[in-house]
């Protein structure tokens, strides 16, 4: 109203306001360009430079016949509404009905927030809050097995396997490499089928199906022996596919910090990482006289208590994207937007060349992943190893959380491109490290893992949350991460490879996969040189 009264007092006297300036003006540089698009804008119109930067950041420029649209439907736009855009939220789509006012020059406004949005964004940090607990109590602890493989060799599982009855020997090693190998391919096989879960019927049955699975693979521990009921295999396939599937159901509150979403999405792969913890506190406690049934009884409990808030405190739809509150910054305005596969046909997204190479940079990375730290027992035992130093990586390895916040910086200021080159270059180095056989540099080795694991699922989540949106955001997802499940596997094969013909040294497979690394460089690279 200031500016309006203001505007029509400078009217009268012959003054200049800042939409009648002349196109000659010098003054008018800051608020009128002389072109858009490749068109000439003409020295009546209401856009601001301000408001055009924006528009192009989450856009991109007009061009051919829908300049003149683009103009027009700035021009005839009511401050009031205009101004309800002025920071268009990147999660709409060019083609979205919220983006129609501006293109056309309705006056409708955007969508209003329903009354699930405000609820959480009133409450946002406590909904954060107890989907990080959810999450550190399950997501990721699968990667607990250093720890968790040491207590049930000292409990003589699968001792019945070998010759004499008693371990170690290569048959129980390969058996232990099965049930490990069982646990990603259940984490990974979660985030696909909770993910198409979670896109058909929300995130509180998501959620409630993965605790209900992560409980029942806690039990069946509590109820398997050796010789006896083999309940380990099946149990640990369980424990990934609730922790992993469920934690995925938590993404979608990301859109409640529009300005900060990579970051959440990188503080919840906090809890991820930290839950990695949870068998090294099994092992601590076992060590203290504390039985493993005994601490798998006490995870039964925790995932119950779970499953009765979650029953009443999750939505059954996810939210809604919230504008963002802010212009975009220099490093961000240069950065490409691209919303064209948003509204794509989920087939075609599935044969995009952005969801082919993404997967399989990732599935390439994931089985380095496992394939290190489901030898990495024999591997440091054959250097020496007491039990400390797979200790120490069960410790370590979690600890890796730390580096998340300055990754989730990064990908909201700079792209992607460099957390990928990070992914790679930490992989390479793991393989390189364990090439040598000397414990105290074994501690390196743990370090650059525990990074590599952080960094490369944040990574994957952010990617196909920016290139393709949220509506199908667990099926893609999920997908990716369950190809990458089934390549992880083969760690079952080179395994018994290295044991047969090798003799348990792992010198070569480590020199091969630190080759194999050299040519997923194009990816980052791809993404750097498009500003992505």
């Amino acid at each position: 109203k200031f500016k309006r009264s203001r505007n029509k007092a400078m009217q009268k006297k012959g003054g200049k306001t800042p939409h009648n300036r002349s196109s000659d003006d010098s003054s008018s540089d800051e608020d009128l360009p002389s072109t858009v698009g490749g068109g000439t804008l003409s020295s009546s119109s209401l856009v601001t430079k301000r408001r055009l930067s924006q528009y192009h950041h989450t856009y991109g420029t007009p061009s051919g016949d829908d300049h003149d649209t683009y103009l027009e439907g700035f021009s005839s736009w009511d401050d009031k509404h205009r101004d309800a855009f002025k920071y268009l939220p990147p999660e709409v789509d060019a083609h979205d009905s919220e983006l129609q006012p501006i293109i056309h020059g309705s006056t409708a406004g955007p969508p209003q927030p329903t009354d699930l949005d405000r609820k959480m964004l009133r409450y946002r940090n406590w909904y954060l809050l107890f989907a990080w607990l959810h999450s550190f109590a399950a997501a990721g602890v699968v990667y607990g097995w250093p720890s968790l493989v040491q207590v049930l060799k000292q409990e003589g599982v699968y001792d019945n396997y070998c010759p004499s009855g008693k371990g170690p020997c290569e048959a129980q090693t390969v058996r232990f490499s099965v049930v490990f190998a069982m646990g990603p391919v259940g984490m990974f096989t979660g985030l696909f089928a909770l993910g198409v879960g979670m896109d058909k019927f929300g995130p509180r049955l998501s959620c409630i199906i993965g605790l209900v699975s992560s409980l029942l693979g806690a039990f069946l521990y509590v109820v398997s022996s050796s010789p006896g009921f083999d309940g380990y295999i099946v149990g640990y396939f369980l424990l990934g596919f609730g922790g992993a599937g469920m934690h995925l159901s938590f993404q979608h509150l990301a859109s409640l910090w529009p300005d900060n979403k990579f970051m959440v999405i990188s503080l919840m792969s906090t809890a991820f990482s930290l839950s990695g913890l949870i068998f090294p506190a099994m092992q601590v406690a076992y060590i203290v006289g504390i039985g493993l049934r005994t601490n798998f009884i006490i995870y039964c409990i925790v995932f119950c208590v779970f499953l009765a808030g979650s029953s009443f405190i999750w939505p059954d739809t996810t939210v809604s994207p919230l504008p963002s509150t802010k212009p975009p910054s220099e490093s961000q305005a240069k950065r490409h937007i691209d919303r064209s596969k948003w509204t794509l046909p989920l087939k075609q997204q599935f044969l995009s060349f952005e969801w082919l190479n993404n997967t399989f940079f990732t599935a390439v990375n994931v089985l380095s992943l496992q394939l290190y730290v489901g030898s990495a027992s024999d591997q440091l035992a054959r250097m020496g190893d007491d039990g400390k130093y797979i200790f120490a990586l069960s410790i370590i390895g979690p600890c890796g959380a730390v580096i998340l916040p300055v990754s989730g910086w990064v990908l909201d200021n700079y792209g992607f491109g460099y957390p990928y080159l990070a992914s790679n270059v930490t992989a390479q180095f793991v393989f390189f490290f364990a090439m040598f056989h000397l414990l105290p540099l074994q501690i390196v080795t743990f370090v650059i893992w525990a990074i590599l694991r952080s960094v490369l699922f944040s990574c994957t989540y952010g990617y196909v949350a920016h290139t393709f949106g949220f509506k199908s955001f667990g099926t893609l997802n999920g997908a990716s991460l369950f190809i990458s499940g089934i390549v992880s596997f083969l760690q079952v094969p080179i395994t018994k490879l290295v044991l047969t013909y090798f003799e348990g040294e792992h010198f070569w497979m480590n020199m091969l996969f630190f080759v194999i690394h050299f040519p997923l460089y194009y990816w980052p690279y791809y993404l750097w040189k498009h500003n992505v």
